[in-house]
């Protein structure tokens, strides 16, 4: 406290109005392959348009560009990052002189046989010596070329001239221009004459043909993390979903699992294999007669079966997993709900991107898959309705409110949200004060889910009957938060009782 020492008026602010962050329930991350864009490094992308201009097209050996598509028809927060088999490579050109010396060698900006189809134009000008570039590049799904960059009046020599040929593509100039979105060029030989021509970048590979799961499942490479390990720091990478589409592989799967209970805050959705029925989905996530154990955690869900859709670049229906047009339900949820209430159903389950399913599991097919420590979630169709998801558990077998997806993602959201709050509280005097500040923070976000139809009660406990004087000797506070999780109704059950004419039906005990 400041210390007055003469007459005067002397004020001081304090800022009080804290409240509770918004936070973000359905960021999906995704692994896939792709024909461009950058490698291993989770990428945002908000709709179709920057999916294509970021990564290009999908293609048929591949299932995560298909899964991004059905995602970004719903949801607009989307972090891909682009995965490869070791084989990808930068598309690349040398420019001779007239001896066929290399001058200079133009490469892709990433790897990629998007890449095979872009050109670069190499111009004289007035003065001898300066050069007029052009990049030419796919400007429409049929490959139309055009032209989307133009660097004048560069020279190769001295690489010291501001207008370098290199320092203008590669890096940018500013307040004039910017770096080449297409191209980096390397010059060999500056001192010699180029040879004004169009020349066409070749030898791009995409590295999706050979991939494998333990592409997928990625690694830790010094700096760089490659496949899901891009998105196992929680710090740094905010997402809260989680797939790589199309992958049934149980390793792949089981770091999925592990990616997101280690997070603690992401939710991921988990691919069967294409063409499986009832009893071999049922199978398939118990490990009979597979390779692998029963697939367990709260963190993640699985659904069946596969969906068509329409491929509106190539005019076609094709078959998808499901991880990509469920994710984008979620998204819906959460934009005209909350992540408390049920992905599912007639009001916010319907697919309506949706043209057919592998088949359609009718009521008996369903109660196998949702009962008896069985947790596969169906897609079903009902005639006159449509095509919706119908469950909602996730892959936790044992019988507690986390083995519904609402109240894990519930528990997520809460978990942030209180994060997001409380962590102002640390460095503080550990007392009764800041307990009670604390408590009074827990008890705010709890008070406003609950009036969102999340709990159907609470209390928050953080005083000296959790904080113990060896907790606070060792720079602790410690406290309990209970929950009353609302459940979805998923049965509603009605009984129709007939009763004669004269009957009261005050006097009816049922």
């Amino acid at each position: 406290m400041a210390l007055y020492l003469s007459p005067g008026l002397y004020y001081q602010e304090k800022d009080l109005s804290g409240y509770v962050q918004a936070v973000s329930t359905a960021t999906m991350g995704m692994v896939a392959g792709a024909t461009r864009g950058p490698m291993n490094t989770p990428t945002r992308v908000s709709d179709q348009g920057s999916l294509e201009r970021t990564f290009g097209l999908p293609v048929s050996s591949d299932y995560g560009l298909y899964g991004a598509q059905q995602f970004l028809r719903k949801g607009n927060r989307l972090l891909l990052s682009r995965v490869g088999d070791g084989t990808e490579s930068k598309a690349s050109v040398n420019v001779p002189d007239s001896l066929t010396a290399t001058v200079m060698t133009f490469y892709s900006l990433n790897e990629g046989s998007w890449w095979n189809d872009v050109d670069v134009t190499i111009a004289n000008t007035a003065v001898v010596g300066t050069y007029n570039v052009v990049i030419e590049a796919p400007i429409d799904n049929l490959g139309t070329l055009g032209e989307v960059e133009r660097f004048e009046n560069v020279v190769l020599t001295p690489s010291t001239a501001e207008r370098f040929i290199e320092t203008v593509i590669n890096d940018g100039i500013t307040g004039e221009s910017r770096a080449s979105e297409y191209v980096t060029v390397d010059v060999i030989n500056g001192a010699l004459t180029p040879v004004a021509a169009t020349y066409d970048l070749t030898g791009g590979l995409d590295g999706i043909t050979g991939l494998t799961a333990s592409d997928i499942i990625g690694a830790v490479v010094g700096q760089t993390k490659t496949g899901l390990q891009a998105f196992s720091n929680v710090e740094t990478v905010p997402v809260n979903l989680l797939t790589a589409p199309g992958w049934s592989d149980a390793n792949v799967i089981n770091e999925i699992l592990s990616i997101c209970s280690s997070r603690k805050n992401t939710y991921g959705l988990v691919d069967p294999p294409f063409g499986l029925d009832v009893p071999g989905v049922i199978d398939w996530h118990n490990g009979e007669g597979y390779a692998h154990q029963p697939f367990n955690n709260s963190f993640a869900g699985l659904y069946w079966p596969w969906v068509k859709v329409y491929d509106n670049v190539r005019g076609t229906e094709i078959w998808t997993p499901p991880s990509g047009t469920v994710g984008a339900q979620f998204a819906y949820n959460d934009e005209i709900a909350d992540p408390w209430y049920a992905a599912a159903g007639l009001n916010r389950g319907y697919l309506d991107i949706a043209l057919g399913l592998e088949m359609s599991p009718e009521l008996a097919d369903r109660d196998d898959m949702y009962s008896g420590g069985n947790a596969v979630n169906p897609l079903v169709e009902i005639e006159g309705e449509g095509i919706y998801v119908w469950g909602q558990k996730t892959l936790q077998r044992r019988t507690t409110a986390l083995d519904r997806a609402n109240v894990r993602r519930m528990l997520i959201y809460l978990e942030q949200a209180v994060a997001g709050l409380v962590r102002y509280r640390l460095f503080e005097p550990g007392d009764d004060i800041l307990m009670a500040a604390i408590t009074v923070d827990i008890e705010g976000i709890c008070q406003n889910i609950k009036s969102r139809r999340a709990l159907y009660d609470y209390r928050v406990v953080c005083d000296r009957t959790t904080t113990t004087d060896v907790d606070l000797d060792n720079n602790t506070i410690k406290g309990r938060v209970l929950l009353k999780p609302t459940k979805t109704a998923e049965i509603i059950a009605l009984d129709f009782v007939l009763v004669s004419t004269g009957a009261s039906f005050t006097e009816i005990v049922l």
